[in-house]
């Protein structure tokens, strides 16, 4: 079997990473969002991210969930 090379065809753009359900890398600190969860692990995020996160469990218009602050 012989194979064809080719110098034509273009290499794909690549994407930006993937997309989460959170915008957590999207914050800056001081920044905060709210999370209508009873559940958050911002530990995986302070260690998957180099980012630090810190949250509280909160009630937010009658939700109970957590509001979850990038710290540095």
């Amino acid at each position: 079997m012989t194979y064809r090379i080719d110098n034509t065809v273009p290499l794909p753009e690549r994407k930006a990473g993937p997309e989460f359900k959170y915008p957590y890398l999207r914050m800056q600190p001081g920044e905060s969002v709210f999370v209508a969860h009873h559940y958050v692990n911002v530990s995986a995020w302070n260690k998957r991210s180099g980012f630090k996160f810190t949250s509280k469990q909160v009630c937010e218009h009658g939700v109970d969930g957590r509001r979850v602050w990038r710290i540095a």
